[in-house]
C-alpha cells in the first residue's frame, strides 16, 4: 500500500469549493479509463427515472405538446423526491435532492408549475445519466445533450419491467404522467408517489436488466470489457468479503486496465497533495492578523518545505508511470520542477478561485475561506473494499452492485456515508 506514496488524504475540503487547477479534462480521462460509460450513476433507479422522462416526453410531443426531455425528466424526478420525502419523514437519504427547495411545498403539484427551474434544484441527478444511458444502449442520439435522446428498444423494455406493476387509475405509469403533462395533478400517497420514488427498489427483473445493460452496453467490446471486468472484480471482492490493494494486479483486471487505474489513482494523489500545498498557503494567510497577502518575494515559504517536498515526489512517481493523459503529464512537470517560488506561482495560477497571484503577491480570490483546517496525516475511514484516490466510479460501481444485489438499503444505513461523488 506505500508503494507511490498513496496513503494521501482522500478528500480536501478545498475539493468541495470551486478549485479545480484546470484539471477537469484529466479527471474525466481517468475516471472513464476506469468505469466507462458509468458517468455518475451509484444506484439503478438514478437511470431508470430519466430514462422514464425520455419516454413521457416523446409520447407527449406526439400528442402534440411542446415539451422538452430535460423538462420532464427533472420534474418526475423532483416529485418522485418530494413523495420520497414525505414518505420518510424528511429524512436525508443519498438518493434524494431538494430537501431545503422542496420543503413546504402544497398539494398543487400540476406539471406547468413543477417544469419552472425555479421548483427544484439547480443540478437535478438526471444529469448524472447523460453518459451512461447512451453507453449502456438505453437511448438512441447522435448528440451528447439529453433533449436529443430517444429512447431505443432496450430502453422500452426497461421502462415496462420497471413500471409494469404499477396502475394508477388503472393506466400505465407512462399514460399517467402524459394526462398529468396535459393539466392533470398527482395526488400524494398514491400508487404513482411509490412509482417515480427514487429510494423505493426496482424488482429483480428489473435489476438483472440493468445489469445485462451494464455489462453489453453499446460501446466498443474493449470499453464494455473493462466495465464488465470491473463488476467482476467487485463481486468477487464482496463475496469474499476482501479488499483490494495496489500491490499486485487482480485476476479480472487485464494489464492495460490496471495501468490506466494505478496511474490515475497516482494522478488523483498528486491533486490532493497540489490542493493541500494550496490549502497551507491559504491556513497561513487566514491565521496572520496582520494582513492576508502572501508576499513571495519577502515571506519565508519554509512552513511549505514538507509539502513541495511530497509534492514533486508524487509528480515524478506519476511521470514514471507512463501515463498517456496529455494533460496530466504536464501538470505533473510542474509540480516536478525545482523552482519552488516558480512552482508555488503556477499553482495559484491555475487556481484563481481560492488564491489568486497578482505580481509577487498571492491574494485571497472568491472561494478564499481562510480559517480552514489543515491536516496532511488526516485519514478518511473508506466503507469501500479499495485502496486511497481509487477513481471514484470504482465506488460508485460498488454501490451500484450493492442495488444490484437488493444490498444498497442496508449499506446505506449501517454505512456513514456523507456524499456520494456525482459526475455532472
Amino acid at each position: 500500500m506505500a508503494t507511490w506514496g498513496l496513503l494521501a488524504v482522500e478528500e480536501l475540503s478545498s475539493q468541495r469549493r470551486t478549485r479545480s487547477l484546470g484539471l477537469n479534462r484529466s479527471v474525466r480521462q481517468f475516471n472513464e479509463l476506469a468505469v466507462p460509460g458509468l458517468g455518475g450513476i451509484w444506484y439503478a433507479k438514478q437511470l431508470v427515472l430519466p430514462l422514464l422522462g425520455i419516454v413521457v416526453a416523446e409520447q407527449a410531443r406526439q400528442q402534440g405538446q411542446n415539451v422538452t426531455n430535460i423538462q420532464v425528466a427533472n420534474s418526475i424526478e423532483a416529485v418522485g423526491c418530494l413523495f420520497a420525502f414525505l414518505e420518510n419523514k424528511w429524512q436525508t437519504d443519498l438518493r434524494l435532492r431538494g430537501n431545503t427547495k422542496l420543503a413546504g411545498v402544497d398539494d398543487n403539484l400540476v406539471f406547468s408549475r413543477v417544469k419552472q427551474p425555479s421548483f427544484y434544484v439547480t443540478q437535478p441527478m438526471r444529469m448524472a445519466s447523460v453518459l451512461a444511458l447512451p453507453a449502456l444502449d438505453l437511448v438512441d442520439t447522435d448528440s451528447a445533450r439529453f433533449n436529443a435522446f430517444q429512447c431505443n428498444e432496450s430502453g422500452k423494455t426497461l421502462i415496462q419491467s420497471a413500471f409494469r406493476d404499477y396502475k394508477p387509475s388503472n393506466s400505465s405509469v407512462t399514460d399517467y404522467l402524459v394526462k398529468w403533462l396535459n393539466g392533470g395533478n398527482l395526488s400524494k400517497n398514491s400508487i404513482i408517489t411509490k412509482a417515480i420514488s427514487p429510494i423505493i427498489p426496482l424488482d429483480k427483473a428489473t435489476l438483472n436488466l440493468i445489469k445485462n445493460s451494464l455489462i453489453k452496453g453499446n460501446d466498443s467490446n474493449q470499453q464494455a470489457k473493462r466495465r464488465a471486468n470491473a463488476l467482476k472484480l467487485i463481486e468477487r471482492l464482496d463475496k469474499h468479503d476482501e479488499e483490494l490493494t495496489w500491490i499486485e494486479k487482480p485476476k479480472e483486471i487485464d494489464s492495460e486496465h490496471w495501468h490506466d487505474l494505478t496511474t490515475g489513482a497516482m494522478f488523483f494523489t498528486l491533486q490532493s497533495k497540489a490542493f493541500l500545498l494550496l490549502d497551507r498557503i491559504e491556513s497561513h494567510m487566514g491565521n496572520n492578523s496582520e494582513k492576508t497577502t502572501f508576499n513571495l518575494k519577502t515571506d519565508s515559504i519554509e512552513f511549505l518545505a514538507t509539502s513541495l517536498k511530497e509534492l514533486r515526489e508524487q509528480a515524478s512517481l506519476f511521470l514514471n508511470s507512463q501515463s498517456h493523459v496529455a494533460e496530466a503529464n504536464e501538470f505533473a512537470r510542474i509540480c516536478q520542477q525545482s523552482d519552488s517560488i516558480k512552482l508555488i506561482k503556477e499553482l495559484v495560477n491555475l487556481d484563481g478561485q481560492v488564491l489568486r497571484l497578482v505580481d509577487e503577491q498571492i491574494k485571497p480570490s472568491s472561494a478564499f475561506l481562510g480559517d480552514i483546517m489543515v491536516d496532511e496525516e488526516a485519514q478518511i475511514e473508506s466503507a469501500y473494499p479499495f485502496p486511497s484516490n481509487i477513481s471514484y466510479r470504482m465506488r460508485n460501481l460498488y454501490l451500484l452492485h450493492l442495488d444490484l444485489t437488493e444490498r444498497l438499503d442496508d449499506w446505506l444505513s449501517n454505512n456513514n456515508v456523507s456524499d456520494v461523488d456525482a459526475e455532472q
